[in-house]
């Protein structure tokens, strides 16, 4: 079995977003399971694939436990991207 999942984080400036997560890409944890981002207009779209559903959850949790350290430091700066 394969597994495949996407995450789609809507931002005021996703350039500064795919940018944070860019080092994600050039670090990668095993061959299990692979990050892709691809910036759109207003948004990020992270795709995990992975080659078991340990490996798709791991990555999940990783870019999810990253995405709240990088929301919560948008409130601390003031910046929050997602506020409309």
């Amino acid at each position: 079995m394969k597994f495949h999942a996407q995450i789609k984080v809507e931002d005021k400036k996703p350039a500064r977003l795919a940018k944070a997560f860019s080092a994600e890409l050039g670090n990668p944890r095993k061959d299990r399971s692979t990050l892709r981002i691809q910036q759109k207009k207003g948004q990020v779209l992270f795709s995990i694939d992975a080659v078991d559903a340990v490996a798709l959850r791991a990555a999940a949790d990783s870019l999810i436990k990253l995405l709240i350290v990088y929301e919560k430091m948008g409130e601390i700066s003031g910046q929050s991207s997602t506020e409309e």
